[in-house]
């Protein structure tokens, strides 16, 4: 998978013609897939055992980590 400069929802300069839309802002796919990651671990049994959010956040960027590389291949 390439990718891309464009961050995965972007946010645009509001225009009338969709030609002119700008991205300014937004998610790259490695703090997308972060989230989800993050969302999934704390819904689980296992969020429990977990002990800091900085813990959390780490696993949740080794999982987003883990499936950009696949995805790439």
């Amino acid at each position: 998978m390439k990718q891309s400069i464009y961050p995965t929802y972007k946010i645009v300069k509001n225009s009338s013609c969709l030609e002119d839309r700008i991205p300014v802002g937004g998610l790259t796919k490695r703090e997308y897939f972060a989230g989800e990651a993050m969302q999934g671990l704390i819904s689980s049994d296992d969020y429990l055992e977990i002990s800091s959010a900085k813990e959390l956040a780490k696993i949740a960027v080794s999982h987003a980590d883990a499936l950009i590389e696949e995805l790439a291949k």
